[in-house]
């Protein structure tokens, strides 16, 4: 019996060994390598399967299914560039951007700015109202609830008319919704697909589809940080008011969003459906809560990339600011780059601030983040608490010119484990509208003062060691 026990003993601690190599290996982060590292070592018999689950940071399934069908997949995307050629924009800020998209930013593009659940979800039962041949829809969670219920029956009426339907939820976000739900849009004839990120090996949970997207006829796009859920229009009693902010769109910039869709389609099912693939061109009347001539690039970023696609655009948007930067989002756990980067700007007169929750879901990450706060304050980054309610909206303005809105939150999680999209505008009068909606914000908050920081030693002891974990969250 004590030769079985020392040799389980052994095992274990063997295994963490070499799971520590395979970190050194294929880590992506210098972070994140040393703190499986710390872990694996010290911790083999609770670090081994966690890292069997969570370690991995290149989902290799993906790029596999990519590579098989590399032909129809790239033929296509090719085709989309080369559509989108003569509406594409060219300047030293969109430069990079294009090349990491390996698509181009276009003009001509109109946006509305949806600062509520309520809005944003009236616009997007509409425009499947008004859908005439096809409807993408792709959330992260969807709830079998009030909300969950109105869109399915919007999704159901436009499927009787002949809509041609395509549905992605997260199966990892979308833990509870019913299987009664799925199987009732499967039968009025609805393609509703899981993700299914652990198709190829059950124990990758690592992975999530975090996009939320929804497009109509190619010609009109959504994307923002709203799931299908009550809460998100702030009826939930547990959660009476929710802030989160989502975009609609229209124009050529539409087809990154349904090119992010169909790459995610056919990940799942192997098949290319027919798209409508021609730049939108409007014809309907346009009320004037839109803004009009927009540059746009709908951005997509995962752990498929062969870069680290949304941390490079972030730091992008960083390092272009000269007079403005604005940061809200409900989880800030930034990677050292970015910090160096939010402290540099900051060093250099940039307005510098920085929008989190009061009250978070996620007690580790808030740890971690007061750590970030500790260390960004001296350099003049200013932090603020959202005091009315969860604060969820993932948007980033720079300057009077530049914004970003979509679902990345500025945590590690988002800048190199989930596919995520957002979308990067240039419009003075767009930009505009998105610092009037987060003055409103930060009217709601409370800054908060180096006074707070003094904490206990005990708390900071454990909010460092949370710290040294981040890039595992």
């Amino acid at each position: 019996m004590e030769f079985i026990l020392s040799f389980l003993i052994f095992a274990i601690h063997l295994l963490g060994m070499l799971a520590a190599g395979h970190a050194v290996l294929r880590g992506r982060t210098a972070e994140g390598t040393v703190a499986w590292v710390i872990f694996l070592i010290l911790l083999p018999y609770i670090a081994f399967p966690m890292y069997m689950i969570f370690g991995q940071r290149r989902f290799q399934g993906y790029v596999n299914a990519r590579r098989a069908g590399d032909f129809e997949i790239n033929h296509l995307s090719r085709k989309v560039y080369n559509k989108l050629l003569p509406y594409s924009v060219e300047s030293d800020f969109w430069a990079p951007l294009n090349r990491i998209a390996c698509q181009p930013a276009t003009r001509q593009n109109r946006a509305k700015l949806l600062i509520n659940g309520l809005i944003t979800f009236e616009e997007i039962f509409k425009t499947i109202d008004e859908a005439e041949k096809y409807v993408l829809i792709q959330f992260y969670i969807i709830h079998h609830d009030e909300l969950g219920k109105r869109l399915a029956r919007h999704l159901q009426s436009a499927k009787a008319r002949g809509v041609d339907i395509y549905f992605i939820y997260d199966e990892i976000g979308s833990k509870k919704l019913s299987y009664t739900y799925i199987k009732s849009l499967r039968d009025h004839g609805i393609h509703c697909m899981p993700f299914n990120s652990n198709q190829q090996n059950k124990y990758q949970l690592n992975f999530r589809n975090h996009r939320k997207i929804v497009v109509i006829d190619g010609s009109r796009g959504f994307v923002g940080g709203h799931n299908v859920s009550d809460e998100y229009l702030g009826i939930a009693a547990h959660l009476p008011h929710w802030r989160d902010t989502h975009i609609m769109l229209e124009g050529p910039c539409v087809l990154h969003l349904q090119l992010t869709f169909l790459t995610d389609w056919y990940w799942i099912t192997q098949r290319i459906p027919n798209f409508n693939w021609e730049p939108a061109h409007s014809s309907k009347p346009i009320d004037n809560s839109f803004v009009h001539r927009i540059d746009c690039l709908p951005l997509a970023s995962g752990p498929s990339d062969l870069m680290d696609t949304c941390a490079l655009q972030f730091l992008h948007l960083i390092h272009t600011a000269t007079h403005r930067l604005w940061i809200v989002s409900p989880y800030f756990v930034p990677d050292q780059s970015t910090v160096l980067a939010l402290e540099l700007a900051a060093l250099r007169g940039v307005d510098v601030r920085v929008l989190i929750p009061f009250k978070s879901d996620n007690t580790l990450v808030t740890l971690a983040s007061w750590t970030f706060v500790q260390d960004l304050m001296p350099s003049g980054v200013r932090f603020y608490q959202y005091k009315r309610g969860m604060l969820h909206q993932k948007v980033m303005l720079v300057d009077h010119q530049y914004c970003c809105i979509g679902t990345a939150n500025f945590d590690n999680r988002s800048f190199r484990i989930n596919f995520e999209i957002s979308a990067i505008l240039d419009s003075a009068q767009f930009s505009s509208n998105v610092a009037d909606m987060l003055n409103n914000d930060f009217e709601q908050s409370e800054e908060l003062r180096a006074i707070q920081l003094k904490k206990s030693p005990l708390y900071w002891a454990l909010a460092r060691t949370i710290r040294l974990l981040s890039p595992l969250l």
